[in-house]
């Protein structure tokens, strides 16, 4: 996970806490399957803005 410009390797069955307004993605830099579940509250519809390409 990259959040605010910092890099955070998670393990399986880990997770992390992104507060609100911090720009973060969620990558997979390894060969493994990778499946992850966002929760948020309050809800996050509508919060979305697209990042630049590169």
């Amino acid at each position: 996970m990259e959040a605010d410009g910092d890099v955070f390797e998670i393990d399986a069955q880990q997770g992390i806490e992104i507060g609100k307004d911090v720009p973060h993605q969620a990558r997979n830099d390894s060969d493994q399957e990778v499946v992850f579940l966002v929760v948020s509250a309050p809800t996050s519809r509508g919060d979305r803005i697209e990042a630049p390409g590169p």
